[in-house]
């Protein structure tokens, strides 16, 4: 799509606290048992935060569960951000290249004659990418509503209304209800989605 259909295969138009009490020290105890009491509630506590920290992963994964195209994108940010604190992956252009160069080009595709989202990895990109409306999706890149830039859509489902819609890019590789993985190589993977739906919503900058 969008440059987006810069999926891989494709083409935007072509035809997702008893323990503390049993460790503690008996009425009386010295004050080394107090330490250990002590020591005891902190790593209650830790256990506790290391929890609510598990609950927020998880919240991220029900989000991917529940949502439609967009949420499942923000899903895939949020349980990134509950892993390890960071996305996984830079929001920026650079990851856009990124995802053109390895699934928008090969026969059929962005870079082969005839298609209506031509694309190459060269100083033009950038601006080929947010002039782009899609036949059947919309604009490629649509800061005003990142979930509705036809790049995101593409890359999670087919798009449109029937009977004019858009496969899944990359086209003819990565079909509707394919989930990106061993079974699905070619699929763009959630955190590669999330991170380019998060640049779109920081304006799509060029840098």
């Amino acid at each position: 799509m969008v440059a987006a259909l810069l999926l891989a295969n494709c083409s935007s138009d072509n035809p997702s606290g008893s323990a503390n009490t049993a460790g503690a020290p008996a009425a009386g105890a010295s004050p080394g048992g107090s330490a250990g009491k002590a020591g005891s509630a902190a790593a209650g506590a830790s256990a506790a935060g290391a929890a609510a920290g598990g609950a927020g992963g998880g919240s991220g994964g029900a989000h991917v569960a529940g949502g439609g195209a967009g949420g499942g994108a923000a899903g895939g940010a949020g349980n990134a951000a509950g892993a390890g604190g960071a996305p996984a992956l830079e929001a920026s252009f650079n990851t856009v290249k990124a995802v053109i160069q390895m699934s928008c080009f090969g026969a059929g595709c962005h870079g082969e004659p005839g298609n209506p989202l031509q694309m190459k990895i060269d100083d033009q990109l950038y601006g080929t990418l947010m002039a782009h409306t899609t036949k059947n999706c919309g604009k490629l890149i649509n800061t005003a509503s990142p979930t509705d830039s036809a790049f995101i859509k593409l890359m999670l489902g087919d798009c449109g209304t029937p009977p004019n819609v858009t496969s899944r890019m990359p086209f003819g590789s990565c079909f509707q209800g394919d989930v990106p993985g061993p079974d699905a190589p070619t699929c763009v993977l959630p955190e590669k989605v999330a991170a380019i739906q998060a640049w779109i919503t920081k304006g799509a900058p060029q840098q």
